[in-house]
C-alpha cells in the first residue's frame, strides 16, 4: 500500500453580487465560527485515558495545514509509526492542530473526526488507521473527503505556503495524481485538455519537443501563450519544454488561469500558473516497495506503410515512513515512424526525499529528462513543394530526417519551520535548466509556434531561484481571523542561444552563418505582501501586492507593481455548500524572457528593440461553486481580461548579402507590439460521483479579439479580428468506473472554431514566388487565413487485477483516428493507438 464571447457580466450583476455578499455576511454567524482550532485545542485535563503508545503526550501548534502534515507531526512528537491507506482519508483537507501536553490518542481523535477510521494499536510503536464503516468515493482531486473538504483542501499555488483553498477568490483547479494515473495520461495535453476549463494544449506528435498552448483564457502573447510552470515550487527555465508527466510521481497539479496569480508569482505569470507537486511519501510498513510497469502498443498512421511500435516502461521505488521517506521513478518511452523517418526516444527520472520533525519539515526534488527525436520528412510538404534547388527561397527547404534532442534537469528543496501557532517560515532553493540541439524546422515561410519554440530552445539556460516567506497568524477574535504573508524572491538566469548572423559578402553559402552563441544573464527580484481575512469563517477578503525588478524590461523602467484583490463568500447548509467569488489581478511579461530571447528565428538580446513594451494583462473573474454532499460539484466562472502590448513576430523584407557580393531581399521577422486585445468568456465544470461511477464535464467559451492596433504595427491583424490559433469552444467529458479488481475510464476532448494560417497554401505560394515577397508581408497575409473546425479526441483505458499486486492494462488513444487538422493543416499526430501492458507491485 502506498499514499497516494459575449461582453462581460454587467455592472448591475456585479453590484447585485456585492450586495448579496454584504447581506449574507450580516446574518448571524456565531455558530459558523468553525472550531477549526478551538475544537482541536485539547489538553491533558480533558482527555480520556489511553493505553500505550497512545498515552504519549504531544504539543503541537499549527494552523491551516493538511491532514497529512498534521498526522505526520503527531507521529513524530509521539514517536509512533502511523499506517494507513491514502484512499481512506482526505489527506489534503485543511485542519488546525493546537495541542498542549495532549495524549496522542486524543489528538488523533480530533484530527480523524468524521473520516470513518479508527486507531488500531499493533505492537509497541505502530498504529494502524483502519476503516470502521463504508467511506466516500474519492473526489475529483483523487482524495476522499466530506463535502466541506472539497473547499478545505490545502494547496500551495494560491499562497506562499500551504493554506486552505476554502477562502481563495480565484478559480484554482487541482488534478490529483490518482486521476492522472487512472486515465493513463502522460503528456501535458492528455492530462489537461477537457479536465481544466479555459485551458487548451494542442495535440502534438511525441516527436515534438515542446508543449504548445492554444489558449489560457484566450491569448497572452501571439504564438507563445503559456503559463508560468513550477515543479515543487521551482520555476522551470523554459515552460514550453515541459511536455510530459509521470503519473507515478505526481501527487497533484495545481492550475491558476488568468493574471490573478502574478501578485504572488511575478512577471511571466501573465496568463496563469501551473505547479506540479510531486510525491514525497513512504510506505505503510516502512519497507521498500517496488512497482514495475511495462506496455507495448501500435500507433496507426496514414503516411507510412505499417503501424509504429510504441513502448512505455516504468520503475518506481519507495521506502521509509511518512516521516523519513525516499522515492525514485524512472520511465522510458519510444515511438517508431509515424511519418517517414520519424521516431522518438525518451527517459525521465524523478526522485525525492522528505523528513518531518515536530516543527520542521524538509523535502528535496531532483528531475532529469532526456528526449531525442526526429521529425522526419513531412509528406504534406513533399506534395506541396517542388524538389530542392539553389533557387528555393531562404527558409524554405525539404531537409531529410535529423536528430533533435533536449536534456532537462531540476534540483532543489524546501524547508518549512513552524516555531509556534503564529508563525510559519519557508525557504526554497532550486535550479532548473535545459540543453537543446540540432532542431529541425518544417521550412514554411510563416513558422508555427512549434518552430518558434524550438528555435527558442537552441542552446540552453539555467535558472537559480531562492524564495523565502513568512506567514503570521494574528490573534483571532470570535469574528475575524487574519493572516499576513511576507515573501521575497530572487532568481538569476544564464541564457545561451544560438543565432544566425549575416555572412560577409563574397563568402560561399546562403548568406548566413549559424552557430554564433549569444550569452546573457537576466535577474529578477520581487517582494510580496499579502493579507487574508476570514470573517465568521464565511466572508474571505484577500489583498496583495508584488513589487518586482526585472532585467527583462527593455526600457529604462525595470520595476513593476502587480496587485491582486479578491473576495469570496462561503455558506454551508447541511450537505450543501455554495461559494461566491470575485478577483482582480494584473500580470506582466517582459519583452525579454528566457523563451522569447531567441524564440523567433534566433532573435537574440541585441535584436529586441529598446522601445518594445512589455506585455500586460489585467482583468476580473467572477464565479460560483456549488457542492451537494460528496456527490455533485458545479463551478461557473466568467472572466473579462484586457491584454495590451502583446508581441507578434511580423514578417518583413530585409536585404541580406548574397554570394556575389550584392544584396538580395529575404523574408525576415520583426518583433512588434500589436496593441490591445480582449479575452472574455465563460467556464463551466461539473462532477458527479455515485457509487462506482464518477462523471465529469467541462465547457469553455472564449472570445479573443483585437481591440486596437499600436502605432507602427505592420502585420496582418486588424481591429475586431479574432486572435489567431485561439479556439472559441473547448469541451471535455470523462467517466471513471471502479469496483474491486476492475477499473475503466473514458475521456473525450474537443477544441473547435479557430482561425489560423493555411500553412500548406503558404508553402506552395512561397515556392512559386520567384523572388517576389510582397504577398507574404502585411495585410496580404490575410489571404492565407483559414477557419478550422477542430477534431474530437477519444481516449479509453481499463485495468484488471488478475492476482494481488498484478494488473493487466489496456489503453486506447485517439480512438477516432484524427491525425490532421489541429492546430493547422500541416501538423500530423499519431493515429489510433492501442497499448497493452502489465503492472506489478511488490
Amino acid at each position: 500500500m502506498s499514499r497516494g464571447g459575449a461582453r462581460g457580466i454587467t455592472h448591475g450583476w456585479r453590484a447585485s453580487l456585492i450586495a448579496a455578499l454584504v447581506t449574507l455576511t450580516s446574518e448571524s454567524a456565531a455558530a459558523q465560527t468553525a472550531a477549526s482550532c478551538a475544537g482541536s485545542a485539547l489538553d491533558a485535563n480533558s482527555a480520556p485515558r489511553w493505553t500505550a503508545p497512545l498515552d504519549r503526550t504531544v504539543s503541537l501548534h499549527a494552523r491551516d495545514i493538511s491532514l497529512r502534515e498534521a498526522l505526520d507531526r503527531v507521529a513524530v512528537a509521539a514517536r509512533i509509526r502511523l499506517s494507513y491507506v491514502a484512499e481512506f482519508l482526505p489527506l489534503d483537507k485543511s485542519v488546525c492542530a493546537a495541542y498542549r501536553d495532549t495524549p496522542a490518542g486524543s489528538a488523533l481523535s480530533a484530527l480523524l473526526r468524521g473520516t470513518g477510521v479508527e486507531r488500531v494499536v499493533i505492537g509497541t510503536e505502530q498504529v494502524v488507521l483502519a476503516p470502521t464503516r463504508k467511506i466516500g468515493r474519492p473526489d475529483s482531486s483523487g482524495s476522499t473527503s466530506r463535502a466541506p473538504a472539497m473547499l478545505d483542501r490545502v494547496v500551495v499555488t494560491g499562497s506562499a505556503t500551504e493554506a486552505s483553498a476554502r477562502g481563495l477568490p480565484i478559480a484554482l483547479e487541482v488534478l490529483g495524481g490518482r486521476r492522472i494515473g487512472e486515465h493513463a495520461t502522460t503528456s501535458i495535453s492528455e492530462s489537461l485538455n477537457g479536465a481544466v476549463p479555459g485551458l487548451w494544449v494542442w495535440e502534438q506528435s511525441p516527436t515534438s519537443l515542446v508543449t504548445r498552448y492554444g489558449s489560457v483564457r484566450g491569448a497572452s502573447s501571439f504564438g507563445l501563450t503559456y503559463p508560468k510552470v513550477y515543479v515543487d515550487g521551482i520555476q522551470v527555465a523554459n515552460p514550453l519544454l515541459l511536455t510530459q508527466l509521470t503519473p507515478e510521481s505526481v501527487e497533484r497539479v495545481e492550475i491558476i488561469r488568468g493574471p490573478q496569480g502574478a501578485a504572488l508569482y511575478g512577471a511571466d505569470a501573465i496568463s496563469g500558473v501551473v505547479n506540479i507537486v510531486t510525491r514525497h511519501d513512504g510506505t505503510d510498513s516502512g519497507s521498500p516497495e517496488v512497482t514495475l510497469r511495462s506496455g507495448l502498443g501500435l500507433s496507426g498512421s496514414s503516411f507510412v506503410g505499417r503501424p509504429a511500435l510504441m513502448q512505455d516502461h516504468a520503475f518506481v521505488a519507495r521506502t521509509g515512513t511518512d516521516l523519513q521517506a525516499a522515492d525514485l521513478s524512472v520511465t522510458v518511452g519510444t515511438l517508431g515512424a509515424v511519418t517517414p523517418g520519424s521516431y522518438s526516444r525518451e527517459i525521465n527520472a524523478i526522485g525525492g526525499l522528505r523528513f518531518v520533525w515536530p516543527s520542521l519539515s524538509v523535502s528535496g526534488t531532483a528531475r532529469f529528462l532526456r528526449h531525442a527525436a526526429s521529425e522526419g520528412t513531412s509528406p504534406l510538404l513533399q506534395q506541396a513543394l517542388p524538389p530542392r534547388s539553389d533557387s528555393m527561397p531562404r527558409g524554405l527547404s525539404l531537409d531529410g530526417p535529423a536528430l533533435q534532442s533536449v536534456t532537462q534537469y531540476t534540483v532543489g528543496g524546501r524547508a518549512t519551520f513552524t516555531p509556534d501557532e503564529r508563525w510559519t517560515h519557508s525557504v526554497l532553493v532550486g535550479v532548473d535548466g535545459y540543453r537543446l540541439s540540432d532542431v529541425t524546422l518544417d521550412g514554411t515561410p510563416i513558422p508555427s509556434a512549434v518552430d518558434s519554440a524550438l528555435r527558442a530552445a537552441r542552446g540552453g539556460a539555467d535558472r537559480v531561484s531562492v524564495r523565502a516567506s513568512s506567514v503570521y497568524q494574528m490573534p483571532r477574535s470570535a469574528a475575524v481571523a487574519t493572516t499576513l504573508t511576507f515573501a521575497a524572491e530572487h532568481s538569476i538566469l544564464r541564457d545561451e542561444s544560438t543565432v544566425d548572423v549575416p555572412q560577409a559578402p563574397g563568402n560561399t553559402g546562403r548568406g548566413f552563418v549559424s552557430g554564433v552563441a549569444d550569452v546573457a544573464f537576466l535577474s529578477n527580484s520581487g517582494i510580496v505582501a499579502q493579507v487574508n481575512s476570514a470573517i465568521y469563517d464565511r466572508l474571505y477578503l484577500t489583498g496583495g501586492l508584488r513589487v518586482e525588478r526585472n532585467d527583462g524590461f527593455s526600457n529604462a523602467m525595470r520595476v513593476a507593481t502587480l496587485p491582486m484583490l479578491g473576495a469570496s463568500f462561503v455558506h454551508d447548509e447541511g450537505a450543501v455548500t455554495v461559494k461566491f467569488r470575485a478577483a482582480f489581478g494584473k500580470g506582466i511579461r517582459p519583452a525579454r524572457t528566457p523563451t522569447r530571447n531567441i524564440a523567433w528565428y534566433g532573435v537574440g538580446h541585441s535584436r529586441i528593440s529598446a522601445d518594445l513594451a512589455p506585455e500586460e494583462q489585467t482583468g476580473i473573474e467572477e464565479g460560483v461553486d456549488l457542492f451537494l454532499g460528496r456527490a455533485v460539484a458545479l463551478h461557473l466562472t466568467r472572466f473579462d481580461q484586457l491584454a495590451s502590448g502583446l508581441i507578434q513576430q511580423v514578417p518583413v523584407t530585409t536585404d541580406y548579402p548574397d554570394n556575389g557580393g550584392g544584396m538580395q531581399p529575404q523574408l525576415s521577422y520583426a518583433l512588434q507590439n500589436v496593441g490591445e486585445i480582449t479575452n472574455r468568456g465563460w467556464e463551466a465544470e461539473g462532477a458527479v460521483s455515485t457509487g462506482a461511477l464518477s462523471l465529469g464535464a467541462t465547457l469553455s467559451l472564449v472570445d479573443s479579439r483585437v481591440r486596437r492596433l499600436a502605432n507602427g504595427y505592420t502585420g496582418d491583424l486588424t481591429p475586431g479580428a479574432r486572435v489567431l490559433d485561439v479556439p472559441a469552444t473547448t469541451i471535455g467529458a470523462n467517466a471513471t468506473w471502479r469496483v474491486p479488481g476492475w477499473s475503466a475510464t473514458l475521456g473525450l476532448s474537443r477544441a473547435s472554431d479557430w482561425v489560423g494560417y493555411d500553412r500548406i497554401a503558404l508553402a506552395d505560394a512561397f515556392s512559386r514566388a520567384n523572388g517576389s515577397l510582397q504577398g507574404f508581408v502585411g495585410p496580404q497575409l490575410r489571404g492565407y487565413w483559414h477557419s478550422y473546425d477542430g477534431a474530437t479526441h477519444l481516449r479509453a483505458s481499463g485495468s484488471r487485477e488478475v492476482r494481488p499486486g498484478v494488473f493487466f492494462t489496456v489503453i486506447g488513444d485517439n480512438l477516432l483516428d484524427a491525425q490532421r487538422g489541429e492546430p493547422d493543416n500541416l501538423t500530423i499526430v499519431p493515429g489510433r493507438t492501442v497499448t497493452a501492458g502489465v503492472r506489478l507491485s511488490f
